[in-house]
């Protein structure tokens, strides 16, 4: 698919640390910038575990991995606002938390959108896991009903 040269694209870095609650305020303060337009994406993994998957048989999908996936998913549609992200500040005290996120830097763009979302609602746009990977991923501000386009092989 060839890029469309008039929406301007700005990469913005996660910081090198795992400070979910830093995260979120970095996506607290890019938020203003949802009024004029722009689209922030936090492009992450629900759960990513590489060092898991290669150990694994990757045809089996472990229980943590859709333990964390539903509760990451309940944070981001059922919640909203200062109660999303203080639950969401809270996922490195989930027992699976290292199993599902040996280091963090899949999970903290999540915690940057939910920071940007303010009360928005969140819907859940792909569910889809590979043995210790998820691929959920999530809009905020969004109608109710949209939908990916099907990209099939």
């Amino acid at each position: 698919m060839a890029s469309n040269p008039d929406i301007p694209i700005v990469e913005v870095s996660t910081f090198a640390h795992e400070d979910l609650k830093l995260h979120t305020k970095l996506g607290e303060a890019l938020a203003p910038l949802r009024d004029q337009g722009v689209v922030i994406i936090g492009s992450g993994s629900a759960v990513h575990n590489l060092r898991y998957l290669r150990s694994h048989d990757p045809s089996i999908l472990p229980d943590y991995v859709v333990e964390f996936d539903k509760l990451l998913e309940k944070y981001a549609t059922e919640l909203k606002g200062d109660e999303r992200k203080t639950k969401a500040n809270t996922l490195d005290e989930h027992p699976y938390y290292r199993d599902c996120h040996p280091t963090a830097e899949h999970l903290v763009p999540f915690h940057t959108a939910a920071g940007a979302a303010g009360e928005d609602t969140g819907i859940k746009l792909v569910e889809e896991y590979v043995s210790t990977l998820s691929w959920s991923s999530y809009g905020f501000g969004l109608a109710a009903d949209t939908k990916l386009p099907n990209y099939a092989s």
